[in-house]
Order: structure tokens, then C-alpha cells, then sequence
């Protein structure tokens, strides 16, 4: 017997535990004893998958008073009898076929009947179901699908009322093919697709995909609709998509539910195709600074099973080399799912390497980036055909590159993918190619290189470079690619801007060779582009973290020092809340913790942008850069990769179209303290207690403790050989006086010590001496290291170098006067024999290969890839550290292979498996320490097991406090569980006002009003407005219970905690219809937004606010209402401002402003000018300076008691 299908079982599940007959499911492990009903599931399922699910679904949504097995069965029959048993080989025979084979007329009426018989299983079952349950039916939200009623035709969704298509006027389903992976694509070419822009092809492609609609079953009209849409009003795509697919296709009413089953593309995403449908874009394609980025989820199941690919929307996101020199629509990124391994990709070769057809265009696999899979279109619709093996040889030529190892051959591929704009256009006579300096008191070897990674751009050319960013900022360095060179520029020490534009590219910043003549016999100019990366990193005051804690501990300094240094951190971040003085610092503190202002930045439509992560100076405090796997890949993934920003601008873009709230916590809280609320009001005081708890937290998980006097830079060699050795140049534009004596200085002077990540040796801290330097002095917001000595002073910071490295550096005494640094070890013996090292070129890779590429496709699939073992050696390092000393022979050799292992992939290294398994049993079963483990706990996501049961460690339980960490720990549990204690608000209830005077204000005064005119019209407008706002409230309340049930549900039955369970999430959308709680939000917002209708308001004063005001009186009414019947249920309830945040925020403003105007109107801002509005820093700081309160009349909200710890 053959094992159930995953789709039937989940089926079978939904239904068992459903009807909470959970003992059953063990039935579904035994093929041979299968009861009827998943016998007859099968049956169906083998004759149509949607129908199987849909029957199951309108099973689960229905409630009546028996539901049963039986029940089940019968609907299952139903469908079953509607197909005939006379079904011909025919009827699966292409579309194409039957066209150009002009089949009989009977034929293609018999698979009409099959696409009408489908429709009307589906409606028949619904119709059964709804008139069963019609008497017994509570008013709930999941009986909302009955027979869709006639629709007014209009220009745009007229095909909604036409009867259905004859097969003729259907695409064709594409055959199966075992030499392609279809994605989704009708079978054949078909002319219509090749003027659509490929933007709306994919959202089409991707519509078709998800829903899982056959292509047999989409007519050629409702393309035509859909493109007609597209071109004149884009935006709209996604609705009339949606409602062809419930309301002519399925028969069904639309609801908001059915918008919850696929992603929708954000409005930015659609402001941006216009920008690309311009006439001059493909011309100033070579200059455009933001391109569309496709890009799907790829779940790699283990065992024979075809891995799953789930297409997410496009996005908007910084240009790349090869984006400007092929075009964004030619590549398709497919991320790993977060159950899949990277090492998984190696055993997918024979998938990868098949085409994959997505919208009649040919996508094949062009090389692996982190972990996603990066897939090049070769041909289709629109396209010139061009093979991956010429986009390789364009970007690092292969005979140029024949002799360069094939691992390092595959990791330079991607640098053509980093994240990057292009800038200033160099001639080959500009382009100067210089030596390196190197050490005179050694040989000439990579360790002895001064300058390695970093060269000399002049000034002019720099000027031009930042005006390509729009930008009159002259930064003193600068990360970028050009041609086969990347690293730092510096401007020329001599800031003379006379001497035109040149680059000066030293040998060790050449990775590859490239710039070859073209076929045109011509040079390639993005090949001499500057490729800008990201502008020097300046983080003032900077942050500590455990690695840096641990080193600087061993290197002498007391311990008390931290625990006095954190103590005043988390003094200084409670004292903005719990001292409120002044509404406007509250509000700065949140939109920079928050980095509302950058974020905002990336939604801005109609402009060209600078670098991806576009951060104000006043924001640069909160980069996180304390990541203890922050190293070289990691500091330029800062601005080369766009994986943090897009999440925080994907969760920040969000803001519900129907009330206006956002999803974003800070730019939630920050738009209601703009429109008058402070910490008085109940949901304000819930969320800045959020807002406060996730900093606290951050403390916690990380110990990144602010520290006054440090900054994280970028770190550069001397170009004026001044500096002698052991001495560094520090000057800070922001650093404006003496943190200690508050005199103005920006240099800093006297001894320093400097760091940078990951820091696992007492050697990777040194001290130095900062000094004053005439010659350096136009150097600033950089740190500038001697070139002088033995070996370069990056080198010495666990291996760093000079092409972007980021460095922390600390002038505080405390730290710096005990501490004492020593020299770099010797590499650890056994560290030269734990790896084997691939040196075969590239030459000898495809060489003698017959299709050179495929060979190149199969060594870029087969390269090591980050897998985790890097992360086990760190864990194990910092735990046997603390146990003995960071000078222990192992917790050398522990750092040394964390050091190895960074760049192991690039070197071709592979860590033998028999030493991987040998330190393993050397080390994994060490007693971990209590604040060590208590760290990663808090670090796994929610509704995974323990760090503890996972990794089968165990730690001393009361251990007393040994190490600084233990101390520390200690501490910040002290610390941070006062403030992280308060699970709803941390200010006195007395303070938090339960009514807002201002918000009950328009419900009560209507009512009143109906007393005095004795309306009897208007009085039943109020009720009906009553009766609509509080149903959709009781809904809302049993859904949301409904939802929260479900996934504490699916997270208490998740017992793998190394997998993401996707099934589970699966299953949780298809019973509680929402993905998130945001869609559930968003369809009780449009619910409340779009009741009562006009038909049921019948007074003149409702009725003329409506024609007159756009029915501002009307939203007024229904968010006060909403507000009462919120607070009245609990007063830290949210409803309300789910439904009617704006409406809210404007009753809130115009009363504030009464108490100053005498029309009573707040200030009128355009959401344009709104969101580019942020407070004054000078303003701020004044503020700060007077301490005084911004309202003396009025009592300050105080902070609640705190309990005993």
C-alpha cells in the first residue's frame, strides 16, 4: 500500500480534530485499515485536489447541531456523483492540441460540462450547507460564502457576468515534463503575454500559482481584464484578480477573507512600475538606484519529495551590477525556508539544474548567495536570449580567471549581487592600479600587508560620487566595487579638487579579473562604474557586548566596572519614560529607537534614493552592531544586504487601508503622541510599555549596554605614513564636547582601546594611543591606524583587515587604565590539520568538461556554505572560556577555528567530519553557565523548545557568581526584571485616565441631541449605528479568541524545535481563515469602516454629512461609539483603534486645539509633508538642557511600584 498523500491526511486531520476524535489520527499511519470517510477522501482527491479541499473547508466552516463523520461522507458522495464515470482519455489532452486538431463540438462541450460540473459542486455543497444550518446559525464570521448575487457590470469587471467560456477560449495546462520544474506557465507561447510588463505577468503568475488554479480553467477574457486593469489603474490588480477567482470562477460571494489567502503587493510597489514604465527607464537603467526584486520561498523536504517554491510579492530594494546590466526582471531569488538546510541545496542538484518555466519564460539556476538561490531568465517573452554561462563569463571571465581556485572562483560571483549603486563612470586612463605597502620588519606575505583592502580615490572624483546619491556630504571613505576590485577608498590626504577624477585600486583589493572586450569590440562602462556600497560607519556612542565583556575582563579590568557601567545604562533608558516631563522627548526617544525617519524614507515614491540603508545621523546610535557574529560578511551585509531593512520596511509599510493604524509599534505610537494623546491614555501607556520592554529585552538577550565614551568606526591605514606605531587618529563630527569636563573636543587624545567582532582572544583587544595629527585632521568620523610596525593594527583584531572592517574603540578610563593587551598567539598546532583544502582551479573544474556550463552550475551548487558550525564552535568557546581562561590551549584553539571558519568557504576549507564529531565529544556536554543559557533561551523564537533540551546540555543550578558574565547576569536580572515585569502597563492606574473626555465627546453629545430635537430618524440612525459597531465587535472578539486559540494550539504541539512546521501554519490558515493577526485587523476595520450602508441611514443630518463631508460626522460618531464600547469591555482594550485609528487621532487633535484656537481645528498637514516631518535635534537638546515640564498645570503620570524581585 502507498503511504497517504500529505494533502489527504491534512485533510483528515483538520476534520478529526475538528470533531475531537484526535484518537483517530494514529488510523492514518496504516495504509491497509483505512476508514471510509479518508477512503473516500482519496477517491475524490484523485479526481480533482480543490474540490477535496474545498468540501472539507465548507465542512469545518458550518456549524449545526450534529455534525458527525457521516456528515462529512455525504458531501463527499455529493461530489463524487456529479462526475461522470465516462471521463476519455481526451479531455486531458492540451487546450492547444484541441484547437489546432479542431476537435468535435462534443468534445469541447463535454469539458465545458466538466468546468461548469467542478462550479457546481462547489456551490451545491454550499447551498446545502447554509440551508441546514440557516435556522441554527449564530452570527458568526464563518458563514459568510452563500451564492453569489448578480453584480452591475461595469467597464472594468464586466466579464464578472458573463457565462462560462468555451474550452477554446481557455490557456492551456502545461504538460508534464520531466526536464523542466514548471513553476507556473500555460502550455505553449501564447501572444498575449508579450507586451504585458513583467511586473503584472509575475502578480498574475503568482495568483495562479498560489491559488492553485488550473490553467485549463482561467479564459483568455479574464486575462484581458486583468491587463486592462493593470495598465490603467495597477494598483487595482490584485482585487479584480481576487474577485474573478471567488465570484465567476467559484461561484462564491467575495469577503475579506478571500484578500487573506494571498499576499498583496504594497502601493509603493505599484508607484515604482509606473516610474518603470516611463520611456527613459530602460535608458537610465544603468543609473537607477532602487529595482524590483522577485523572490519566492524555496522548502526543501527531506527524502524523494519535490521541494515546495512560494512566490512572495515584489519589492522595491537597492540595484546591483548585474540588475543594471541584465535588467531586474531577469532574476528570481529563492530564499530558504526556515526548515530547510543549506547543505539540502547540494542534494537538490538534478532539481536545480533542470529550467525552470515560470510565465512562458525559462529561469535557470545562476549561482547560490548566502542562502538563497539565484535563477537567470535565458529566454521568454520579451527577452533576448542570453545563456548563464555568458552572464559568468561577463562578470569574472573564465579564461581570464582560469588559474583562480574554484572556491573563491564561486564566492567573487556574488560580489556582482551586493547591494550597490552605481555612481561615477571612470576611463581606463583614470583607473590607476598601485602596489601595497608592506611591513619593513618582515617579509612580504599577507600578514605583513599594511594597506590591504584600501586605496585612494581623489576628491573630485569623490564629489561626484556622493552627488550621485544626492548628497552634499563629502564622506572621508567610502565601500564600493569596481570592475574586480572592492574594499575602502579614502580621499586623497592632499583634498585637492583640482586634479580631476582618478581611482588609485591596490593589488590586494583586485579579486578577479574582468573588463574584457565585449563582442563589439567595445569596453563594458559598468565595468569602470563605481559601484557605491555603503558610506563609512560612524556609531557614536557605541555599545559593549558579551564577547567584548569577556576579553576586556581576562585583559584586567574589575568587574564592578560593568556592573556600574550597566547599571547606569538602564538608569539613563528609564528615565525618558519614568520622568516624562515632556511629551516631545518621549516621542524623539521612540522614533529613534524605532528609526521611524529612515524607515519612511524607503516608502518615499517619485524620488531617486542614495544608499539602501539611508540612516539621519541622529539615528546612527541605534544601528545594531553589536551581533556577535559581526564580521567582514556581516558588516557588509550593513548596507550590501538588504535582509533587515526590507523586513523592518516590509513590517513598517504595512498600515491598515481601512483605519489608518500601522503596524509598526513605534510609528503607532509616535503618530498618536502627534496628535495630542500622552501617557494618560490606556493604549498609549500599553504600547510605550512595549516599546520600553523591547529595549529591556535587548539588554537582556544581548548585554548590549550603551557605553558614553566609545564609538564602532570604520577602520582605515595611514595614508601619510605620520602615525608611528601603536598610535591611532580619532575625530568625531558628533562627538561636540568632552564627555567627562564638557569641553568642546572632538578628537579624541590618550589612550584607547580597540576591538571588533567576533572577539574570542584576549589578543583581539589592543590598547593604543589616540593622538592629535595635523597632517590627518580632514579625516573624521573614521579611525586611522599606523602603518608602521611589524604587522598591520587590523591584522592583530582577530584577523581583520582594511576593506570595510568596523572596529569598536573605547576611551573611557574605567576600562582603559586597568586593562593590559598582549601579542597574537601562534596558530594552534591542530588548527593546520582539522581541514582539507579543494585548491583545484577552475581550469581543472571545466576543463575537461564537454558542457563547461553545467560544469560551473554543478561546482556553484556543491561550494560549503555558512551550515551552523561556526555558531557551535563560538557557543563552545565562550563556555569553556568562562569555565577556565581565554589563554587556555583550547579556548585558543576554540577562537582560531571560529576565526577559520569565517572565511572557510571562500578558502575552499572543509572541516573533516571526524574532528567536527571528535570536538563535539570534547566539548558540547560542558555545564553551561546559568546566564549563558538563560541568553539563549530568550534568543529562540516563540514556540520552540529550550536551548536546554535541544542541545542536551545541562548547567549548575545556584551556582554562586564567579566571572564577570555571572555577575553581570545577576545584575541584570535584578535590573531589568523591574521594569520587564509588567505584562500591560508600567504607570499607575490612577494615572491612566479610564474615559478620554475628548473621545466620548461626539457619541454623547449626539445622543443629547436627539433628546433636545426629539429626531425620531436620527435617534434610529444612532441605534443601527449602535447595533452595527457592537456586532462587528462581537465578531471581532470571537474571532480573534478563535485565532490566538489556534496558534497556542499549533505552538504547544510543535515538538521539533529545529524545524519551522510549516503544516501546522498551513492548517492554521486554512481554520481561522487569517495568516495574521494584521489580515484579521485589517477585515474588521473594513467591516466597521463599510457598515451601516447608506440603504439603512434615514436621517437628513446623517444623510447631508454624507453628500457635504465626505461623512466625517458619521466616522466621528462610529470611532466614539467604538471607543465606549471598548474601554467599557476592558480599559486596555484595542478594538477601537483597530477600526478607527484615524478617526480616533483626529477627534483627539481638533479637541486639543480648541484649548488654543477658537475655530477649534488642529493643524492641517498632507500625508506627503506629514511623513517627512520629524522634531528638531537643537530643539530636543534644549528641551533636555531645561528639564522643565511641557504642561506645568497638569499631573505627570507616574510610574507604578515596584515588586520584589
Amino acid at each position: 500500500m502507498h503511504p497517504l498523500d500529505p494533502i489527504v491526511s491534512r485533510c483528515a486531520k483538520q476534520v478529526y480534530r475538528h470533531l475531537h476524535l484526535e484518537d483517530r489520527i494514529n488510523s492514518l499511519s496504516r495504509p491497509e485499515t483505512l476508514p471510509l470517510e479518508v477512503d473516500k477522501m482519496n477517491e475524490l482527491f484523485r479526481i480533482d485536489t480543490r474540490v477535496l479541499e474545498d468540501v472539507v473547508k465548507q465542512f469545518l466552516r458550518v456549524k449545526m447541531d450534529k455534525k458527525t463523520i457521516g456528515v462529512l461522507i455525504q458531501n463527499i458522495d455529493k461530489a463524487l456523483s456529479t462526475y461522470s464515470d465516462d471521463f476519455d482519455d481526451d479531455l486531458s489532452m492540451d487546450m492547444a492540441d484541441i484547437i489546432n486538431t479542431k476537435r468535435n463540438t462534443s468534445q469541447s462541450l463535454k469539458a465545458t460540462e466538466i468546468v461548469s460540473t467542478k462550479r457546481t459542486v462547489i456551490r451545491s455543497l454550499e447551498e446545502t450547507a447554509i440551508v441546514s444550518t440557516k435556522r441554527n446559525a449564530s452570527p458568526s464570521l464563518e458563514v459568510t460564502e452563500t451564492p453569489v448575487k448578480k453584480l452591475k457590470a461595469t467597464s472594468d469587471l464586466a466579464f464578472l457576468n458573463t457565462p462560462p467560456a468555451s474550452p477554446l477560449e481557455y490557456f492551456s495546462a502545461p504538460k508534464e515534463q520531466s526536464d523542466f520544474n514548471i513553476i507556473s506557465s500555460p502550455s505553449g507561447k501564447s501572444k498575449i503575454f508579450e507586451k504585458a510588463p513583467w511586473t503584472i505577468l509575475y502578480e498574475i503568475g503568482r495568483f495562479i500559482m498560489t491559488l492553485k488554479i488550473p490553467w485549463a480553467q482561467l479564459p483568455f477574457d479574464a486575462i484581458q481584464i486583468f491587463f486592462q486593469t493593470a495598465e490603467h489603474e495597477p494598483q487595482n490588480l490584485y482585487q479584480t484578480m481576487m474577485k474573478w477567482n471567488f465570484e465567476t470562477r467559484r461561484g462564491m460571494k467575495i469577503n475579506g477573507l478571500a484578500y487573506t489567502q494571498l499576499e498583496k503587493a504594497t502601493d509603493g510597489v505599484w508607484a515604482f512600475h509606473k516610474k518603470c514604465m516611463a520611456p527613459d527607464w530602460e535608458e537610465g537603467r544603468g543609473k537607477q538606484n532602487r529595482m524590483f526584486h522577485y523572490s519566492g520561498v524555496i522548502h526543501i523536504p527531506t527524502g524523494n519529495a519535490v521541494p515546495i517554491i512560494q512566490l512572495r510579492p515584489p519589492k522595491v530594494n537597492a540595484s546591483n551590477r548585474m540588475f543594471r546590466k541584465f535588467g531586474q526582471d531577469r532574476f528570481l531569488e529563492l530564499k530558504l525556508g526556515k526548515s530547510s538546510h543549506p547543505n539540502m541545496i547540494r542534494m537538490q542538484m538534478e532539481y536545480l539544474l533542470k529550467p525552470f518555466l515560470f510565465m512562458q519564460r525559462t529561469f535557470r539556476f545562476l549561482f547560490v548567495k548566502d542562502d538563497a538561490i539565484i535563477l537567470f531568465a535565458t529566454e521568454g517573452n520579451g527577452l533576448e536570449p542570453i545563456t548563464v554561462k555568458s552572464v559568468i563569463d561577463w562578470h569574472m571571465p573564465i579564461m581570464e580567471n582560469w588559474d583562480m581556485t574554484m572556491s573563491k572562483y564561486a564566492s567573487r560571483m556574488a560580489l556582482g549581487y551586493s547591494n550597490s549603486i552605481g555612481t561615477l563612470q571612470f576611463k581606463p586612463e583614470e583607473i590607476q592600479y598601485v602596489d601595497d605597502i608592506y611591513s619593513t620588519k618582515g617579509v612580504i606575505s599577507d600578514e605583513t600587508c599594511m594597506t590591504d583592502g584600501c586605496g585612494i580615490i581623489s576628491c573630485q572624483a569623490m564629489k561626484q560620487i556622493m552627488g550621485c546619491q544626492a548628497t552634499d556630504e563629502l564622506p572621508c571613505a567610502i565601500q564600493g566595487r569596481i570592475a574586480g576590485a572592492k574594499g575602502i577608498w579614502i580621499i586623497s590626504p592632499d583634498l585637492d579638487f583640482t586634479t580631476g577624477c582618478y581611482i588609485q585600486i591596490r593589488k590586494s583589493q583586485n579579486k578577479f579579473k574582468t573588463g574584457i572586450l565585449q563582442s563589439d569590440l567595445q569596453l563594458d562602462p559598468l565595468h569602470y562604474t563605481f559601484d557605491l556600497v555603503k558610506n563609512s560607519i560612524c556609531v557614536y556612542p557605541s555599545f559593549l557586548n558579551t564577547q567584548f565583556i569577556q576579553c576586556l575582563s581576562a585583559g584586567g579590568v574589575p568587574t564592578q566596572t560593568f556592573v556600574e557601567i550597566m547599571s547606569e545604562y538602564i538608569h539613563r533608558l528609564a528615565t525618558v519614560v519614568t520622568e516624562n516631563k515632556n511629551v516631545k522627548i518621549l516621542r524623539d526617544w521612540i522614533a529613534q529607537s524605532g528609526s521611524i525617519m529612515s524607515n519612511r524614507w524607503e516608502l518615499e515614491d517619485h524620488t531617486q534614493k542614495g544608499l539602501w540603508r539611508d540612516m539621519t545621523k541622529e539615528e546612527d546610535e541605534y544601528l545594531d552592531l553589536d551581533d556577535e557574529s559581526f564580521d567582514e560578511n556581516v558588516s557588509e551585509a550593513l548596507s550590501s544586504s538588504s535582509r533587515s531593512v526590507t523586513n523592518a520596511s516590509s513590517t513598517y509599510g504595512k498600515i491598515n487601508k481601512y483605519s489608518g493604524i500601522p503596524a509598526s509599534l513605534h510609528e503607532c505610537v509616535v503618530r498618536l503622541l502627534d496628535s495630542g494623546f500622552d501617557l494618560s491614555n490606556a493604549f498609549v501607556a500599553t504600547r510605550v510599555t512595549n516599546v520600553f520592554r523591547k529595549v529591556m529585552q535587548n539588554v537582556a538577550i544581548k548585554y548590549k549596554i550603551e557605553l558614553a565614551q566609545s564609538c564602532t568606526v570604520t577602520c582605515v591605514p595611514d595614508p601619510t605614513n605620520t602615525l608611528k606605531e601603536g598610535e591611532v587618529f580619532l575625530q568625531l563630527t558628533s562627538r561636540r564636547v568632552d564627555e567627562k569636563t564638557g569641553v568642546r573636543a572632538g578628537i579624541i587624545l590618550g589612550d584607547v582601546i580597540v576591538t571588533r567582532n567576533p572577539c574570542g582572544l584576549l589578543s583581539d583587544v589592543q590598547k593604543v594611543k589616540a593622538v592629535d595629527c595635523s597632517a590627518l585632521r580632514m579625516y573624521t568620523d573614521i579611525i586611522v591606524f599606523s602603518i608602521q610596525g611589524k604587522r598591520p593594527l587590523a591584522g592583530k583584531l582577530s584577523g581583520g583587515d582594511y576593506d570595510g572592517d568596523i572596529v569598536f574603540c573605547s576611551w573611557d578610563e574605567r576600562i582603559v587604565a586597568p586593562f593590559t593587551s598582549c601579542e597574537v598567539p601562534n596558530e594552534n598546532d591542530r588548527i593546520k590539520t582539522v581541514f582539507e583544502k579543494d585548491n583545484r582551479t577552475v581550469g581543472q573544474k571545466i576543463g575537461a568538461h564537454p558542457n563547461a556550463e553545467r560544469a560551473l552550475q554543478e561546482c556553484f551548487i556543491s561550494v560549503a556554505l555558512p551550515d551552523g558550525t561556526l555558531g557551535c564552535y563560538e557557543n563552545w568557546r565562550t563556555v569553556l572560556a568562562e569555565k577556565k581562561s581565554l589563554d587556555d590551549n583550547d579556548v585558543v584553539y576554540l577562537a582560531q577555528m571560529c576565526a577559520r571558519l569565517v572565511d572557510a568557504p571562500k578558502q575552499g576549507l572543509f572541516l573533516k567530519k571526524t574532528i567536527l564529531t571528535e570536538d563535539r565529544n570534547r566539548f558540547a556536554h560542558l555545564p553551561h553557565p546559568s546566564w549563558f543559557m538563560d541568553k539563549k533561551n530568550k534568543q529562540r523564537p516563540e514556540g520552540k523548545k529550550n536551548y536546554k533540551e535541544v542541545n542536551d546540555v545541562y548547567t549548575v543550578q545556584n551556582a554562586d557568581c564567579v566571572t564577570t558574565m555571572d555577575f553581570l547576569h545577576a545584575t541584570l536580572l535584578n535590573e531589568t526584571q523591574k521594569f520587564t515585569q509588567y505584562s500591560r502597563n508600567m504607570f499607575m492606574e490612577d494615572d491612566v485616565y479610564f474615559k478620554d473626555s475628548h473621545i466620548i465627546g461626539p457619541w454623547t453629545k449626539a445622543r443629547q441631541m436627539v433628546t433636545q430635537l426629539n429626531d425620531p430618524l436620527l435617534s434610529e440612525d444612532l441605534d443601527t449605528i449602535e447595533r452595527t459597531v457592537r456586532e462587528n465587535w462581537e465578531l471581532y472578539q470571537a474571532q480573534s479568541k478563535h485565532y490566538f486559540a489556534l496558534k497556542q494550539q499549533r505552538l504547544d504541539n510543535t515538538y521539533d524545535p529545529t524545524k519551522y512546521v510549516g503544516v501546522e501554519l498551513m492548517q492554521l490558515q486554512a481554520e481561522s481563515q487569517f495568516s495574521s493577526v494584521f489580515e484579521m485587523e485589517e477585515f474588521f476595520a473594513g467591516e466597521f469602516h463599510n457598515k451601516p450602508s447608506l440603504e439603512e441611514l434615514k436621517s437628513n443630518i446623517i444623510l447631508c454629512d454624507i453628500q457635504v463631508n465626505g461623512g466625517r460626522m458619521l466616522q466621528s460618531l462610529k470611532a466614539s461609539f467604538a471607543y465606549i464600547l471598548t474601554i467599557n469591555n476592558s480599559k486596555y482594550a484595542k478594538y477601537c483603534y483597530i477600526v478607527a485609528y484615524d478617526a480616533i487621532r483626529r477627534i483627539k487633535a481638533d479637541a486639543m486645539a480648541r484649548e488654543d484656537k477658537e475655530n477649534g481645528l488642529s493643524e492641517s498637514v498632507s500625508n506627503s509633508i506629514y511623513k517627512a516631518m520629524n522634531l528638531d535635534r537643537k530643539w530636543i537638546r534644549r528641551l533636555k538642557d531645561s528639564n522643565m515640564p511641557e504642561d506645568p498645570d497638569k499631573k505627570p503620570v507616574r510610574l507604578s511600584p515596584l515588586k520584589d524581585s
